[in-house]
C-alpha cells in the first residue's frame, strides 16, 4: 500500500479506553502524531487525526447496530431474544460476512442514535485510507466494530489495523514525568528554562515509546532519557557550528568550487554514504510499508547521530579562517548542514522538535 503524495485522504483513527494502561493510550498518541508527520512530509496534505474512545463506540454501535444486510425472511428465521436484545445468529450465514472479520452474533434494534454514531464514523472514514492506531487489548473489540461497520454499509472502506504494545513502568505517566524533570534540572544546575524543559521530556518518552515495533512491549525506566538527550545534545551542537560559521567566518564557498575528493577522509564518507545517502529511502520504504515501521526511523536515526558524534570528536570543523583553510570549511560546514537536515526530517517524522541550544 503506498501513501504518496496524490493518494486518498489519510484519516488517523486513534482509539483508547480508560479501562487501558495509560502508558498504552500515550502511546497510541505518539504513534499517530508520528504517522501524521510522515505523511505530511510526503505530500499527504489532508491527513486527519481522530480520538475515538473504542468502549463508548463499540457500547454504542456494536451491541445496538441496525444491520440491514439480511433480508426479512433470514432476520424471521433466526431472530431471537437474549438479555433483552433482539439477536440475529449469522453462524449459518458465512457467506454473508468477509472471511477475516467473522463474529457470531449481530445484535438488531432500531435505535436511531445509534444508527447517528455509525453514520458519522462512516462519514468520517469513508472514502480515505483509514489506520486505526487501537491498544492491543482492545484489537479484537476494534475488529468486530470495524467488522460491524463494513457491513452495515455494505461498501469498500481501506482500513489497516495498528496494534500497541503493552508499556512497562514502575510508575504512572505523570509520577514519570516528574522524576525525569527533577533529574534534567540537576544534571543543569537547575538553569534549563521550562520550555527547553518540557521539550527534553517529549523527546524522552516519544523516542522511548517509537523506538521499538509498535507490536511489541517497551520498558521505560529512569535511565530512559540518555539517549534521547544525546540526541537532542547533538542537534543543539550542530546548531551551533552552523550558527557560529554563519556569524564568525566568510561566506560559503560555492559548491562547485570544493574538490570534494580531497577533503572528504574515512569518517566523511562512511557519514555520507551509511547515514545521508539512505535517508530517503529509509522514509519511502517506511511510508510505503504496510506496516509502517516507525521504529526503523527511530533506529536509523540513533545511528546516525553515534556516527556524528565519533565524527565531531576526531574533527575540527571551524579551523582558524585562513584563504587556503576556507574551502576545507566550507565543504565541512555544507556537510554538517546536510547532517543537520537529515537529523530534523528524522525529528520531524518522530513528531520531536529539535532543540537549538543546550
Amino acid at each position: 500500500m503506498s501513501y504518496s503524495s496524490d493518494s486518498t485522504d489519510v484519516v488517523i483513527i486513534q482509539c483508547f479506553s480508560n479501562n487501558v494502561n495509560e502508558w498504552v493510550n500515550l502511546r497510541s498518541q505518539y504513534y499517530s502524531q508520528s504517522l501524521n508527520s510522515l505523511f505530511k512530509l510526503f505530500g499527504v496534505n489532508r491527513c486527519l487525526v481522530e480520538t475515538v474512545d473504542l468502549d463508548e463506540t463499540c457500547t454504542r454501535c456494536t451491541t445496538n447496530v441496525l444491520c440491514e444486510i439480511f433480508t426479512d425472511d433470514e432476520k424471521n428465521q433466526c431472530l431471537f431474544e437474549e438479555n433483552g436484545e433482539k439477536v440475529i445468529d449469522v453462524s449459518h450465514l458465512k457467506h454473508k460476512i468477509k472471511p477475516a472479520l467473522t463474529f457470531n452474533k449481530i445484535y438488531v434494534t432500531k435505535d436511531l442514535s445509534v444508527l447517528c454514531k455509525a453514520s458519522s464514523l462512516r462519514n468520517l472514514i469513508y472514502g480515505r485510507r483509514n489506520i486505526f492506531v487501537v491498544p492491543h487489548s482492545l484489537l479484537v473489540k476494534c475488529q468486530k466494530l470495524i467488522a460491524l461497520l463494513l457491513l452495515l454499509w455494505n461498501e469498500d472502506v481501506h482500513v489497516c489495523i495498528f496494534a500497541i504494545g503493552n508499556v512497562r513502568c514502575a510508575s504512572g505517566v505523570t509520577e514519570f514525568k516528574d522524576s525525569l524533570r527533577s533529574t534534567l534540572q540537576e544534571q543543569c544546575a537547575n538553569t534549563i528554562e521550562v520550555d527547553k524543559e518540557n521539550l527534553l521530556l517529549d523527546t524522552c518518552l516519544k523516542y522511548n515509546l517509537l523506538s521499538v515495533s509498535n507490536k511489541s512491549e517497551v520498558t521505560v525506566d529512569q535511565n530512559s532519557y540518555k539517549e534521547p538527550i544525546f540526541y537532542q545534545y547533538n542537534n543543539a551542537r550542530l546548531s551551533a557550528i552552523l550558527t557560529k560559521h554563519a556569524n564568525s567566518y566568510p561566506p560559503l564557498a560555492s559548491f562547485e568550487e570544493i574538490d570534494w575528493n580531497c577533503v572528504f577522509g574515512d569518517s566523511e564518507w562512511k557519514l555520507l554514504f551509511n547515514h545521508l545517502f539512505v535517508s530517503q529511502s529509509v522514509l519511502t520504504e517506511t511510508v510505503n510499508n504496510i506496516s509502517l515501521p516507525m521504529h526503523k526511523v527511530a533506529q536509523h536515526l540513533s545511528a546516525m547521530i553515534r556516527e556524528f558524534s565519533l565524527y565531531y570528536s576526531k574533527t575540527k570543523v571551524l579551523i582558524a579562517p585562513q584563504p587556503q583553510s576556507l574551502p576545507l570549511i566550507s565543504s565541512r560546514i555544507y556537510f554538517v548542514k546536510a547532517i543537520y537536515k537529515t537529523l530534523n526530517r528524522y525529528f520531524q517524522c518522530l513528531s520531536i522538535i529539535g532543540v537549538t541550544k543546550m
